[in-house]
C-alpha cells in the first residue's frame, strides 16, 4: 500500500518543523546583556558612639524617578555587621538611585538613610554611625471612664535634615506622625531626632476637644480648615534625651450643628459633589462639612461658642449664610454649648445666573438684545436688567422667557464701552458681562 501526500501537506509541515525550531532556538539562546542579572552585595556595619548596634534592620532601596522598590531587608549581628545581597541588572544600577535604610524595633537609635552605588555583581561597603534617639512620654485621659485606649497623639517636629528619610520626591519622617495610647492613657512619641516638638492630644470620635500637651488650645487655621497643630512652647529634644508631659485630661465636650442646603424654591442642593457647607468661629477657625443629596449636613466636633455657617457651592450656586445673604456680616450665628446639638441651621441659597448680551451698533449708539439664564439648567429668568453705554443708562424688563431688549442713542462716535447688569430675583443671583463697541 502506498501513501502518498500532496505538496501543500510537505509544505505545512516543513513550516512547523521551522517554527518549532525558532522555538527552541529562542529558549536556549542566551539573555541580552542589559538584562542579565547578578548578585550584587552591600556589606556594612551600624555603630553607636563607635560601638556595634546589633539588632537593627537594615533594608535596600532603590528608586527611580518617583518609583520605589525593596531589594533586601537583613538584620545587624552581634557585632553591628551586616551583608544585603541582592539582584539587579547593569541597566538597574546605572539609572536607579540605591540607599539602605536603618529602623530600631526599640527606637533607641534614630532610624536613618544612607545613599550607596551598587557594583554589578560585586560587593561594596556602606557603613552607618547612627545616634541615640529621644523620646517624649505622657498621659491623656477623658474625665468619665477607665479605658482610654481610643486617643491619639499627634506630633510635630522637624521636617527636614535628619528629620527625614526617602527620596527627596517622597520624604518619610523617622519618627511617627501620631502614635496611640494604652487604656491608661500612657503614650510614648520615640525614635525622635534633636529638634522640637508640639503634641496635639485628641479624641478620633470627635466627643471631646483636642488640647495641646500643655492643656492650652490648638490655634486656628482658617486656610486649611481647621485646627493647626499646637503652636505653644515647644518640648526641646536632644540626642538621647527622655523628657514627660504632665497629665492632660480632655475636658471640652464638642458640641454638633446639623441642617440642609436647599435652593430658594425649595430644591436640596447635593453636597456629595464637591460642594460643602462651612462654619466659622468667632476666632475665625474654619471647618468644613459635607453630607448627601439630599443636601443635609452635619458639624461633629465643633468647640462650644458661637459658629457662622455659609455655604461653599459650585458655579450653579450663590453662596448664603445662615440668616443672611452673600456676607459675613448679615449672618445669624449659632450658638452651641458644650455637648450640645444645635439642629435646624437651615441655609438657602439663589441659583447662579449668567447675563448674555447681543450689540450692534446704530447711528450714534447701539441696540442691545439681553437674556439671562440659569446656570444649572440654562431656564430663563425674569428680573430687572441695567443697560449702560458709554454712562448712559437703561432699564430693562425681562419677559416670560427671560429676554429684553433696548436701543440707548445719542452717544459719541468711537469705541464705547458698555456694561449690562442683571439685578437679581429671590430665586437667581446677579450677573453682568461687559464689552465695547464702536459707535458710527
Amino acid at each position: 500500500m502506498s501513501i502518498r501526500m500532496s505538496s501543500m501537506s510537505i509544505r505545512s509541515a516543513t513550516v512547523s518543523a521551522v517554527a518549532l525550531l525558532l522555538v527552541v532556538a529562542a529558549l536556549v539562546s542566551p539573555p541580552r546583556a542589559d538584562a542579565a542579572t547578578a548578585t550584587s552585595t552591600v556589606r556594612g556595619a551600624v555603630t553607636l558612639g563607635g560601638k556595634p548596634v546589633p539588632g537593627v534592620t537594615v533594608t535596600v532601596y532603590a528608586a527611580e524617578d518617583e518609583s520605589r522598590e525593596q531589594f533586601a531587608r537583613v538584620a545587624t549581628r552581634a557585632d553591628g555587621s551586616f551583608s544585603a545581597p541582592f539582584r539587579t541588572t547593569k541597566n538597574e544600577i546605572a539609572s536607579n538611585r540605591y540607599w539602605i535604610e536603618i529602623d530600631d524595633p526599640t527606637h533607641t537609635v534614630i532610624a536613618a538613610r544612607r545613599d550607596f552605588t551598587p557594583r554589578y555583581g560585586q560587593t561594596v561597603v556602606r557603613s552607618a554611625a547612627v545616634h541615640s534617639a529621644g523620646q517624649v512620654t505622657g498621659y491623656v485621659k477623658l474625665p468619665t471612664g477607665t479605658d482610654f485606649s481610643r486617643l491619639r497623639v499627634q506630633v510635630e517636629g522637624p521636617t527636614d535634615g535628619q528629620a527625614n528619610r526617602g527620596n527627596e520626591d517622597n520624604p518619610r519622617l523617622v519618627y511617627p506622625s501620631t502614635v496611640g495610647t494604652r487604656p491608661s492613657g500612657f503614650f510614648r512619641v520615640w525614635g525622635l531626632p534633636p529638634g522640637d516638638y508640639r503634641l496635639t492630644l485628641t479624641d478620633p470620635t470627635l466627643e471631646y476637644q483636642p488640647e495641646c500637651h500643655d492643656g492650652s488650645v490648638p490655634a486656628a487655621d482658617p486656610e486649611a480648615g481647621g485646627y493647626e497643630a499646637c503652636t505653644i512652647t515647644p518640648i526641646s529634644i536632644a540626642y538621647g534625651q527622655k523628657k514627660s508631659t504632665t497629665t492632660q485630661v480632655l475636658n471640652v465636650r464638642s458640641a454638633t450643628i446639623s441642617g440642609r442646603v436647599r435652593t430658594v424654591d425649595g430644591t436640596a442642593v447635593d453636597l456629595s459633589d464637591g460642594n460643602a457647607v462651612r462654619a466659622v468661629d468667632s476666632q475665625g477657625r474654619g471647618v468644613y462639612a459635607s453630607s448627601n443629596s439630599s443636601g443635609v449636613f452635619r458639624f461633629r466636633g465643633l468647640r462650644p461658642g458661637s459658629w457662622k455657617i455659609s455655604t461653599f457651592l459650585d458655579s450653579r450656586y450663590e453662596d448664603s449664610y445662615y440668616g443672611g445673604d452673600g456676607t459675613a456680616a448679615d449672618a445669624e450665628p449659632v450658638e452651641v454649648g458644650a455637648g450640645a446639638k444645635a439642629t435646624g441651621v437651615n441655609i438657602y441659597v439663589r441659583q447662579a445666573s449668567r447675563t448674555y448680551a447681543t450689540v450692534k451698533p446704530v447711528t450714534g449708539g447701539a441696540g442691545f438684545t439681553v437674556a439671562v439664564r440659569k446656570v444649572a439648567d440654562r431656564s430663563p429668568v425674569q428680573g430687572v436688567v441695567v443697560v449702560v453705554l458709554d454712562g448712559e443708562r437703561r432699564t430693562v424688563d425681562l419677559d416670560s422667557v427671560g429676554r429684553g431688549t433696548v436701543t440707548i442713542t445719542g452717544i459719541p462716535k468711537g469705541k464705547r464701552s458698555w456694561k449690562v447688569a442683571f439685578l437679581g430675583t429671590a430665586e437667581a443671583g446677579t450677573s453682568r458681562v461687559l464689552g465695547s463697541v464702536t459707535v458710527p
